[in-house]
Order: C-alpha cells, then sequence, then structure tokens
C-alpha cells in the first residue's frame, strides 16, 4: 500500500483533509527525496495532521514549515514544525518565509486556493526551489470558480501554468523561430528569449486538481540524425 495514504487512513494524527489521489502523487515526486534532510513548506495547515505526516514521511533530519492565514495553526508547531501566520497573496510576507527558511526541497500550496495566492507564492517561493525539489500546487479546480479568481486580469493558476508549459519550451521554440526568420530580418519576430523557468525546470505534470513543478538544470537540447550505417 502506499505509504502516506496508509498513514493517513491509521487516523493516529491531527485532522488532515486530502483528497485520496493526492497520495498517488505524492508517493511519485516525493519518495526520491526521503533517504536526506529535506526542508518543505507547506501552505495552508488547517489541523496540522499533514505537517506531522511529512514529518514522519522524510524523518528526523527534515525541517517542516507551515503557513497559514490562521492564528491559531501557531499551535501546532512542535519539534521539526515551525508556523508562519501570513496571507500568500502578500509578497513581502512571502519573503519573509523565505528568509527563515532558506532553499527548499518541497512546497506544497494547499492554502486559500485564491489566484492571487497561489500566483505570489509561487513566483516567490519557486526559485528557491533547489535542484531535484519539486513545488506542487493542490486543489487547482478552484480556478473554475469564480470567487477565487481575483487577480486585475483575472487570470487563473491553471491559466498560468499552461503558459509555463510554453515556457518550457524555451530552446526549440527559439531554434524554430531562427530556423524560419533568422536569415530574413524584415520577417523577424521579437527575439524569443529562453527563461530562468525553461533553464531551471526539468517537467511540469498536470493531474486532476494538481499541477507538479519538478525543479532540475537543464542543457539546450540537440537534435540528432544517426543510423546505423
Amino acid at each position: 500500500m502506499n505509504s502516506l495514504y496508509d498513514y493517513f487512513l491509521r487516523g493516529t494524527h491531527k485532522p488532515i483533509n486530502k483528497w485520496d489521489h493526492y497520495f498517488e502523487i505524492y508517493e511519485r515526486h516525493l519518495r526520491g527525496l526521503t533517504s536526506r534532510g529535506i526542508t518543505l513548506v507547506e501552505i495552508g495547515i488547517l489541523g496540522g495532521g499533514s505537517l506531522q505526516m511529512w514529518k514522519w514521511y522524510f524523518g528526523r533530519d527534515a525541517r517542516i514549515y507551515g503557513v497559514d492565514i490562521n492564528a491559531d495553526c501557531k499551535a501546532h508547531e512542535e519539534a521539526q514544525i515551525e508556523v508562519f501566520i501570513g496571507d500568500t497573496a502578500d509578497r513581502g510576507f512571502c519573503e519573509h518565509v523565505l528568509s527563515r527558511t532558506g532553499p527548499l526541497d518541497v512546497v506544497i500550496d494547499d492554502g486559500g486556493h485564491k489566484a492571487s495566492e497561489q500566483l505570489t507564492a509561487f513566483e516567490v517561493l519557486y526559485p528557491a526551489v533547489r535542484e531535484g525539489g519539486v513545488y506542487i500546487v493542490e486543489d487547482t479546480h478552484a480556478s473554475f470558480w469564480s470567487e477565487f479568481i481575483d487577480t486585475p486580469d483575472k487570470k487563473t493558476f491553471l491559466q498560468f501554468a499552461h503558459e509555463k508549459v510554453l515556457d518550457l519550451h524555451g530552446w526549440t521554440r527559439q531554434q524554430e523561430h531562427w530556423g524560419r526568420f533568422g536569415s530574413n530580418p524584415d520577417n523577424r519576430l521579437q527575439e524569443l528569449t529562453v527563461s530562468e523557468f525553461c533553464r531551471t525546470t526539468g517537467s511540469i505534470h498536470f493531474y486532476d486538481s494538481v499541477v507538479a513543478f519538478e525543479k532540475a538544470r537543464r542543457r539546450e537540447p540537440s537534435h540528432q540524425v544517426r543510423s546505423a550505417g
């Protein structure tokens, strides 16, 4: 059985509120990180049980941080677990959290699900995720609910994530661009640049209600043709 789901079912912990299919996603993306002391931030604490679950899963060398807007969640602090109280739609608050945690290995955003919260947290925290780490945004079905779409341009996190898929193709889009227009300056489009996101993101995984970003330092891809002869 999935070890995290087994822990969830045992019920010998504080309350955990998760969709059952999330546990397979966790195991897929997190199991490779259990052999080293990691730094994890979970946004959205609620009953505090998931913080205990991560502490159990990653072991005694892990540093676990929780973030919530509800001041009562400070009560969930214990050995290895520290809690920050604030709004992740506030860039200054997110920067304060990062100044305390240092580089990150895992971020799990299960917070208020408003676009402003998800986007701001990602913009601040994702660049601090180390190579081999993962950033997981949960409950992205909130992108379909009008009460959670609160940015001036009405952009949802799912729309943002789809834009990042295009960003992930930075090198190949650039190669196609110059292959078509590089020899004819009059027809050139605006020059395409390869972003830091493209250079440091290995993959993006979409699931029902979850998007997972895996950090990896990439090199520019090259195309080759070979034959046995």
